[in-house]
């Protein structure tokens, strides 16, 4: 008796230890993820000196609409913690002012827009003129918009489901372009699937509940030893993101379920390894603060958040309601109990309780937000796949926005609206390049003889005043006030003469080494009659340069094209000094070919994971840039430098 009633206890007593350890991993694990949000959200506060929430929805996200903040505008709204009508609002100018020439973009755009307005002018034409019109993204974000009640006439959200579904690998994968499923891909995928059977979207079938859970074993099957996975040939930040938001949206608890933990490491270890001492994340492992990929991880831990709510993280939906807690503290009680916290970890909510407590005076100047985004983004920023050099910005990352993340992304995903860039280069003439490092600059000769200008222009007009006796002096203030306008956007623009700005630059530092480098369109060789492609397909032959430490390809490509005279257009895709997407070479453009053309580089016959101003060459490198009709599917082999030919 004594032996049963011992094993009794003892057995009581385990599962008392086992739930406790489970309900304690499970709170650590949301204490963690909230860090992560907390780290974040003070990290871009902090970039633009906001001193709440509410201030950095209403500031710098709105000023970023359209272009870099799109995720962070989706997931506040999903966490009920700041009012994104302003985003909204400016989201709206941004489209009556831009052309988004990004079918996923343009998709992408329509599904924020939810967060309005279901029944916006803009969604309802985008669903028509855009789902299937830019490959499987088109249609993961046409099936997210299915999902929530938006149906166009063109496709039935069975149909969606079902063109999506025959693109599946025989691995259990999707991607944009090859026979072998993508991580990035895959994980969006099984982000729109997880809303079917909502709003008007399509039943979740036995088919497609079978494709799922052999994607979900892909996935499973794909992860790497410390939690997280890798695209493009690299472990990195926003691939483990696309995941977990898949996951979160299935309903699987990527802290729990067994298989996703390798050798003890969970999905969330594997992103949290790429956070940096500031609160940003780094796109691999010793990179700097990348902007898509600490944008990706606040949409995948916001994901996780919401997750016990049920349903795809693209669901729109209501925002949700702040919890008592955040509610106590704003309104500056200090009576806020240890057990009422701890009801709202278990709860899965997230209060952010430094975030509102953040200092203000530590705030540093916004960096400013540019328009133009990248693309090529099928995959856009639910991004993922960076398969071009879409770096680019909030479009349409091959989405490649790359695999967007209604984050920024875009493969790893990137966007592309169709507006005009930055036009730097010009093959002659006049270029006007907005350089706020250095304003002012080394002025050529070109500023000078404007200040001349606006000086005689002022002289003249005041003579015709005077001779006219028109002599109050609120006529003369006017025109001194009118000049000193003109003459401060002159000082603040880096105006440059043709010569002056295709002069060759001087080196600076020690040079490192020496690659090798083209630029090449043969995919559109004797295609058409245009003056600017060249019969053999060779825009600049192969070309020695020397570099010096830290430069990337983007720096290479830039000498390139003031040593030859080339034309040169690109977008500012992020806060970093080199995060550019490149529109057009040589006055060939993405999408001049189609949906899916544009530019993409290659160093060493491989497509990096990176944009062109975060890879850093190393000596002995052969980088080509080359123009793609199909996002990279047409590349085939990579080009012999020697002879000039494919093999």
């Amino acid at each position: 008796m004594k032996l049963k009633k011992t094993i009794l206890l003892l057995t009581v007593c385990i599962l008392v230890a086992a739930g406790i350890g489970k309900n304690t991993v499970f709170a650590d694990t949301v204490d963690d993820v909230r860090s992560v949000i907390d780290g974040i959200a003070m990290f871009k506060m902090s970039e633009c000196g906001a001193g709440s929430l509410q201030e950095w929805a209403d500031g710098a996200i709105s000023d970023g609409a359209g272009t870099d903040t799109d995720a962070y505008a989706y997931a506040l709204y999903k966490l009920g913690l700041a009012d994104v009508s302003s985003y909204c609002e400016s989201l709206e100018r941004y489209l009556d002012e831009n052309t988004v020439r990004s079918a996923s973009t343009r998709l992408k755009y329509a599904l924020c827009l939810c967060m309005k307005d279901p029944g916006h002018e803009y969604i309802a034409g985008t669903v028509d003129d855009s789902i299937g019109r830019l490959g499987i993204m088109s249609f993961v974000y046409g099936l997210h918009l299915a999902n929530n009640g938006v149906v166009g006439t063109a496709y039935t959200p069975e149909q969606i489901a079902l063109e999506i579904l025959a693109m599946q690998h025989p691995d259990g994968g999707w991607s944009v372009m090859g026979q072998f499923g993508d991580v990035d891909v895959t994980a969006m995928v099984l982000q729109a699937f997880a809303g079917l059977g909502s709003g008007s979207g399509a039943s979740k079938n036995t088919a497609i509940e079978a494709a799922s859970q052999r994607a979900v074993r892909f996935l499973s099957e794909k992860q790497n030893e410390d939690g997280g996975y890798s695209g493009f040939g690299n472990e990195n930040a926003e691939s483990t993101a696309q995941v977990l938001i898949a996951l979160s949206s299935l309903g699987i608890d990527a802290a729990k379920d067994a298989r996703f933990v390798k050798n003890g490491h969970t999905v969330i270890d594997g992103i949290i390894q790429y956070r940096l001492p500031d609160g940003s994340f780094a796109h691999i492992d010793g990179g700097g603060s990348d902007p898509t990929a600490t944008s990706q991880v606040f949409t995948a831990m916001a994901s996780y958040i919401c997750s016990p709510e049920g349903g795809s993280y693209y669901m729109v939906g209501k925002p949700r309601s702040s919890s008592p807690v955040d509610v106590a503290r704003k309104a500056g009680s200090d009576d806020v109990t240890g057990e009422k916290e701890e009801s709202e970890i278990a709860a899965g909510t997230s209060t952010l309780e430094n975030i509102d407590d953040f200092d203000s005076t530590r705030a540093q100047e916004c960096s400013e937000n540019t328009a133009g985004t990248s693309t090529l983004e099928n995959i856009d920023d639910f991004d993922s796949t960076r398969a071009q050099e879409c770096s680019e910005n909030t479009d349409e990352t091959v989405d490649r926005d790359s695999k967007d993340d209604l984050s920024e992304s875009d493969a790893n995903g990137k966007d592309g609206s169709g507006t005009a860039g930055d036009q730097e280069y010009f093959a002659s003439g006049t270029s006007v390049a907005d350089n706020k490092e250095n304003p002012g600059g080394e002025g050529s000769n070109i500023k000078h003889l404007l200040f001349l200008g606006i000086l005689g222009i002022a002289i003249v007009a005041s003579a015709v005043l005077f001779v006219f006796r028109k002599r109050n002096p609120k006529n003369f203030l006017f025109i001194l006030i009118v000049a000193g306008i003109a003459a401060t956007v002159v000082f603040f623009s880096d105006f440059a003469t043709g010569t002056d700005y295709y002069r060759s630059e001087t080196l600076e530092g020690e040079i490192a080494g020496e690659v090798t480098f083209t630029i090449r369109c043969d995919t559109i060789a004797g295609l058409g009659d245009s003056e600017f492609i060249p019969e053999d397909g060779c825009i600049l032959k192969e070309t020695t340069y020397a570099f010096a430490q830290d430069e990337t390809v983007y720096d290479i490509l830039v000498r390139a094209v003031k040593d030859n005279k080339l034309h040169m257009e690109k977008k500012k895709t992020g806060s970093g000094t080199h995060d550019y997407y490149i529109c057009g070479i040589a006055n060939i453009y993405e999408y001049d070919w189609g949906e899916l053309s544009g530019w993409m580089y290659y160093v060493n016959g491989e497509s990096p994971s990176v944009g062109c101003g975060q890879y850093h060459v190393k000596d002995g490198d052969r980088i080509e840039w080359l123009y793609t009709r199909e996002i990279g599917r047409d590349l085939k082999g990579t080009m012999d430098m020697l002879t000039g030919e494919y093999k």
